[in-house]
């Protein structure tokens, strides 16, 4: 018996005291051997009760151990008194065409021993090299329902997130056992993607934001593809789309499902436009002007030209432009490089008098796409 339960010391202990046949003292104090004191002048029917009893000590003695082996048999064994059905999905989001996949089958608890339930919060981990688990830092113990339990949690950002902690339980006529757990789940912002059907325009020669989103997938799950152009994507998640010189661009996009397969998403078209022409200006003034002080024309500093009502912040540069104007019934006509005034506007406009008009025209200028646009000319009437 003993052998059987080698790593039992009660049992060990309990069968030495059942079983000992040592030598030992009688009533009147002399030692004497077990069976003297058992058997010698003792009637039959009283030595047959004896040897009956050992007998019964060896039976309970089987029954002891095999009682012990159950014990420890069942210890590492749960006892269930409830199943529920457990429905686990890949994703909670399906795209059409594609697959919704999930993991269905039962769940079995015991609703009258409840486990508890702690996760790791404030930067808390869980330590896993420690036996059992234990959580690092502060923890929170979650509200149970029945023997499930509760966890809420805000979603305060994007992006994603992790859950970990430990669950505590004690199996019936068990030890406390002690089982880390660790899950994640991805918070998305909530956007409001409109897509005008008259307005979508890429402008050549510029850095055109896009934002790619496909409903149910996160921003890494999300591959943009474009035609016609090359498409960058950002730190932030966005991309900036240079388009070519074709007068279409599309952008696609591929994303990646949660069983690992991928899956393209038709394509959204774009036209493709240049840059409109800047507005110039000329001392402050622009075609809606039609007059300029003396004062205005000697202290021009040259021809600008600017982008009005545009949504980008584009720099033209102005390349070259002339002025005309009638001296003495005579057309002088002065051409210059660049944007500044010449010594020779600035001595023509000198000579300028009230009622005299001054014409600046040829003017043109140089776009971020590297194309020279003519923009016009202005006139005004010097007052």
């Amino acid at each position: 018996m003993k052998t059987l339960r080698s790593d039992d010391a009660d049992l060990s202990a309990a069968m030495d005291r059942v079983f000992d046949f040592a030598d030992r003292k009688d009533a009147s104090g002399t030692m004497n051997s077990w069976e003297s004191i058992n058997f010698y002048h003792v009637p039959l029917a009283a030595g047959i009760t004896i040897l009956s009893k050992l007998q019964a000590d060896v039976r309970n003695a089987e029954g002891e151990v095999v009682k012990r082996m159950l014990d420890a048999v069942e210890g590492k064994s749960f006892k269930f008194n409830a199943l529920t059905a457990i429905v686990k999905p890949r994703s909670s989001y399906v795209t059409v065409g594609s697959k919704y996949e999930a993991e269905i089958f039962l769940g079995a608890y015991d609703d009258q021993n409840a486990p508890e339930v702690y996760i790791c919060v404030g930067g808390a981990r869980v330590d896993t090299t420690s036996k059992p688990p234990k959580i690092i830092g502060e923890s929170k113990k979650l509200d149970m329902v029945g023997a499930k339990a509760q966890l809420v949690e805000v979603a305060s950002g994007a992006g994603q997130k992790k859950v970990s902690g430990i669950i505590k339980y004690k199996p019936v006529g068990g030890e406390e056992q002690i089982e880390a757990f660790f899950t994640e789940y991805e918070v998305a912002q909530p956007n409001l993607v409109v897509s005008p059907l008259k307005m979508n325009v890429f402008y050549r020669g510029v850095d055109n934001p896009v934002s790619v989103s496909v409903s149910g997938y996160s921003d890494k799950e999300v591959t943009a593809n474009p035609t016609n152009g090359t498409l960058t994507r950002q730190p932030d998640g966005t991309y900036i789309m240079r388009p070519g010189k074709d007068a279409e661009a599309t952008i696609g996009a591929t994303v990646k499902n949660p069983d690992g397969s991928s899956k393209s998403m038709p394509g959204l078209k774009f036209r493709v436009k240049n840059v409109p022409n800047p507005t110039p200006y000329f001392a402050g003034k622009s075609v809606d002007d039609e007059t300029i002080k003396k004062a205005e024309l000697t202290a021009a500093a040259g021809v600008i030209a600017k982008m009005v009502n545009f949504e980008f912040d584009l720099k033209f540069e102005v390349t070259e432009f002339r002025v005309t104007m009638i001296v003495g019934g005579t057309p002088i006509e002065k051409l210059t490089k660049g944007p500044a005034v010449s010594g020779d506007m600035k001595e023509m406009f000198q000579k300028a008098k009230p009622g005299q008009k001054i014409y600046i025209e040829g003017i043109k200028a140089r776009g971020p796409d590297g194309t020279v646009r003519n923009l016009g000319s202005l006139s005004f009437k010097v007052v």
